[in-house]
């Protein structure tokens, strides 16, 4: 299975002022986001995050990807820095991908 994601921004703490996501916390905020992620990505799934993964600040990003089910790649967002683009974790990172399934181009 396929599936698409982004702005998961994990280890930003701006993302709870910012964006308003209903967390007290990082810590409960990274637990809930990796949680529903493993729920609903299997080991075999491919994923393609689109975009602002974690911050430049959060910590070990490969350990991170760890955690996450799935085959991943990351479509690079605007605030992504080297040390998520240049992670070992990703199958791929680019800046554009198109990718056909079932008859449709995403």
């Amino acid at each position: 299975m396929i599936h698409f994601t982004g702005d998961t921004h994990f280890r930003d703490p701006r993302v709870l002022r910012l964006e308003k996501r209903q967390f007290s916390n990082m810590d409960g905020h990274d637990a809930a986001l990796i949680r529903n992620w493993n729920e609903t990505v299997g080991p075999d799934d491919e994923v393609w995050h689109l975009g602002e993964f974690m911050s430049a600040r959060g910590g070990d990003c490969a350990e991170l990807l760890a955690r996450l089910n799935g085959r991943k790649h990351l479509i690079v967002g605007n605030i992504d820095p080297a040390t998520t683009t240049n992670s070992a974790g990703w199958e791929s990172v680019q800046h554009y991908a198109e990718l056909t399934k079932d008859g449709g181009r995403f």
